[in-house]
């Protein structure tokens, strides 16, 4: 596929604004590779893995106005315990999705690394050294 063609999949499906839409237009079959990877590569973007020696810790930390309604979705029918957060500070404004409690974190990576597709080799790395 083209890159002219991708963007417009994505401006047709109401996704030009990504930086506060949900993206509803990817599918939600939660075994789909297709939304495994996409979220995958939000994840590799601008998601986190905190670990030290007393917890683990994943989020996605995005603009204030994010709309969470398609990963919050998603993690549900997982059955991982999430929060969303809007926070203000001196440097600005944003939105952050927490999973927190090592079963809920192991659940969301393997899933998202259940393909063969692994994303940035950094944060795989550390998927697999909290496993």
């Amino acid at each position: 596929m083209s890159l002219k063609r991708n963007k417009k999949i994505f401006e047709d499906s109401g996704y030009k604004d990504k930086s506060t839409k949900s993206p509803n237009f990817i599918p939600t079959d939660i075994e789909s590779e297709i939304t495994k990877s996409f979220i995958l590569g939000w994840f590799d973007g601008d998601g986190c893995i905190y670990k030290t020696s007393k917890q683990n810790q994943v989020y996605f930390c995005v603009t204030y106005d994010q709309d969470w309604s398609f990963l919050s979705k998603i993690l549900s029918y997982l059955g991982v315990k999430h929060s969303i957060k809007k926070k203000t500070q001196s440097t600005g404004k944003f939105s952050v999705i927490y999973l927190g409690g090592k079963r809920n974190i192991k659940i969301f990576l393997n899933w998202i690394y259940s393909t063969d597709i692994k994303g940035l080799p950094r944060k795989y790395n550390k998927y697999l050294s909290i496993k």
